[in-house]
């Protein structure tokens, strides 16, 4: 029988900050911006396990077409003298939207855009910013909203952020069970002059991250009993833009009962918009039960139980000086926990 789990949480972090960010690829001065070109590239995340449709808590992680693909790229272009957004002329818009699915409804992995219609001008200095797989409706709405009182400017285009969307059990109370989301996000930015470069290299970041919990546990379960878990923390908005602080908007998340784990190896998957906690307080972290495995009130678990444990998702593992408690954007974390019968 087991009255009480706690975890040895070892973090094998494969986060690698592809924040979306820029590079300059070719230097060849071209002083005519019509022949100047985007290059927009994503780069991939680790792939695992075998592809999965849509779940609300996965045993598996995206399909790589979810994760990779660019499936539309909304183009908005500010000054570095002023950081106004400026209108595209063609269109009359302030940004530019290009639908990349073909006849199927499949996207790209990579692109090319001329920036011809673009609206820059020779030795000036820009800030382009690309975000990928946002609805047009979406894209015009955070326009308008900082376009509020006339002008638009980029510091306040990196406070804009965009709420993630987690897939959701149909729940009358709504109550969220972490796991899937339905669109990737993606984002990334070029600073500097545009007309001195034959080609420009734009990589895309993903705004959240994917978490992968691998559990293991020391002996066999009571049959009548299981596991029960809750994300707690979980951000509900990401920022578009890079920047070191997280929304601090968090989604409603309920009760799970995971019988999965009455393997003794098992590992869930998880996505999570990025997290900017300093204490506990606010660290992204999962609480895990033991106890009865029939409760029709999954609630009820958290007055029942034979045992529990917290385990904080964040940088630095357990143990370490002034523990990191922020989760970062575009990376993979793995993390190991080990839950051991203390009875």
């Amino acid at each position: 029988m087991m009255n009480r789990y706690n975890n040895i949480l070892q973090i094998a972090l494969s986060a690698i900050f592809l924040l979306a960010g820029c590079e300059k690829a070719d230097t060849a001065a071209d002083s005519d911006a019509r022949h100047t070109t985007l290059r927009v590239t994503t780069v991939p995340m680790t792939i695992v396990g075998e592809q999965v449709p849509y779940d609300t808590r996965a045993s598996k992680p995206l399909n790589p077409e979810d994760e990779n693909v660019i499936y539309s790229l909304a183009v908005l272009v500010f000054d570095e003298s002023e950081g106004v957004l400026h209108k595209f002329d063609k269109s009359g818009k302030y940004y530019k939207y290009i639908d990349l699915k073909d006849e199927n409804g499949n996207g790209l992995l990579s692109t090319k855009l001329p920036i011809e219609d673009f609206p820059v001008q020779p030795d000036e200095t820009y800030t382009i910013c690309l975000v990928a797989n946002l609805s047009e409706e979406q894209v015009e709405k955070i326009i308008n909203d900082m376009m509020a009182d006339g002008t638009a400017f980029i510091h306040e285009f990196e406070e804009v952020s965009v709420m993630i969307p987690y897939v959701a059990p149909d729940k009358a109370d709504g109550q969220l069970e972490t796991g899937h989301v339905r669109e990737i996000y993606m984002f990334g930015y070029y600073r500097g002059e545009v007309s001195a470069h034959g080609e420009i290299s734009i990589s895309l970041g993903r705004i959240i991250s994917r978490l992968e919990i691998a559990f293991t546990i020391d002996k066999e379960l009571d049959p009548e009993n299981t596991f029960y878990m809750r994300m707690n923390n979980l951000e509900s908005h990401a920022h578009l833009f890079p920047i070191e602080k997280s929304p601090g908007k968090y989604a409603l998340t309920g009760i799970s009962r995971v019988s999965n784990l009455d393997n003794k190896r098992y590992t869930l998957y998880f996505y999570a918009a990025p997290n900017s906690a300093l204490d506990t307080t606010r660290a992204l972290n999962l609480e895990v039960w033991y106890g009865p495995k029939d409760l029709v009130d999954l609630n009820s678990i958290t007055t029942r139980h034979r045992g529990y444990t917290t385990i904080y998702l964040c940088n630095d593992q357990p143990g370490v000086e002034n523990r990191n408690y922020q989760l970062n954007r575009n990376s993979v974390y793995r993390f190991n926990i080990k839950l051991t019968d203390k009875e």
